[in-house]
């Protein structure tokens, strides 16, 4: 469990002064294949090429092959076109696929055959999750207590939960999402502000950003009434999703990066970073044991397959 006491914090900005890489484009799933994706919120893959695809809209959760076809469909949610219902962030693991509810407290487990085997519910509405190497889950969610870091067996049972060290009591300020690497030390990532907090060891933590990135996006404010707090709403994420690949973070950046939507910044825990840019535009990534980088595109139908060039075995 990661610990409260003797919490130290570091706060690293470097120059990024490496070479902008291009990942190679393989091509997509979703677009002239016969799959049809109306609303893909969550994804996930299998260092053999399965993928795992919640889509939204479709209320359904779809097991694919490496080449794209459908080897088993699990029907999560009612097909919805509102703002609640249907599947969300998801994650596998192992022989384990954790998949949570959109705008629920529900959290579904399921074979990686996708047979269903567990459900429970989350302290809060979760808003992403990801799966330690021991098939525990982080999840970031919505709590009473605003944004939470929660830590859960695979039976749903609590096991740590903490506050994020940066948090503001802002709404949009305090939405992180999370990531964790092979020896289960977790990331937390801001979306709309720069800040990436590292849990190195149980009482410790490093907080770095991306240099090529503000500090935050430009706000507006809202006001809710004469006895109510005013509403500070950005312009746009600075960073929308975020991925592990061994030690090092992928971070796909948002509306304030050189290539909108496209760039991935490569954050190592020293706090250097590189950036790749992608051919097409993101809302999501996910990087698969093997090396596969999976982006899903802004439309939220289509997933673009890419081989990463800067891996560091690579000569």
């Amino acid at each position: 469990m990661i610990g409260e006491a003797a919490v130290a914090v570091m706060l690293l900005v470097l120059p990024d002064t490496a070479t902008i890489t291009q990942p190679e484009f393989l091509g997509s799933l979703g677009e002239t294949d016969g799959l049809i994706f109306l609303e893909i919120e969550g994804i996930g893959a299998w260092e053999d090429g399965r993928m795992v695809v919640a889509d939204r809209l479709a209320g359904t959760v779809t097991l694919l092959d490496g080449s794209g076809t459908i080897l088993a469909e699990r029907v999560t949610g009612e097909p919805t076109a509102g703002i609640s219902g249907g599947p969300a962030v998801l994650d596998c693991c192992g022989h384990v696929v954790a998949v949570s509810d959109f705008a629920s407290l529900r959290i579904r487990i399921f074979s990686r055959e996708l047979i269903p085997m567990k459900t429970f519910e989350a302290e809060g509405a979760v808003i992403d999750l990801k799966f330690a190497p021991d098939t525990t889950l982080w999840i970031c969610a919505q709590t009473r207590r605003g944004k939470e870091l929660l830590h859960y067996d695979s039976d749903g049972v609590l096991l740590d939960r903490r506050l994020p060290a940066h948090l503001t009591g802002e709404a949009f300020s305090d939405i992180c999402l999370c990531a964790v690497d092979r020896r289960g030390r977790v990331a937390l990532v801001y979306c709309v502000r720069n800040i990436v907090e590292l849990y190195d060891l149980p009482a410790t933590f490093r907080t770095l950003s991306v240099p090529a990135l503000p500090e935050e996006p430009p706000t507006r404010t809202v006001r809710r009434g004469l006895f109510s707090r005013s509403l500070h709403l950005p312009e746009g994420p600075l960073l929308r999703s975020v991925t592990r690949d061994e030690d090092d973070l992928l971070i796909l950046g948002g509306d304030y990066g050189a290539h909108p939507g496209r760039d991935i910044y490569r954050l190592r825990p020293d706090g250097s970073c590189t950036t790749l840019v992608l051919a097409r535009r993101a809302s999501r990534i996910s990087l698969t044991p093997g090396g596969l980088l999976l982006a899903v595109d802004d439309s939220k139908s289509r997933i673009d397959l890419y081989r990463l060039r800067d891996r560091r075995e690579a000569p």
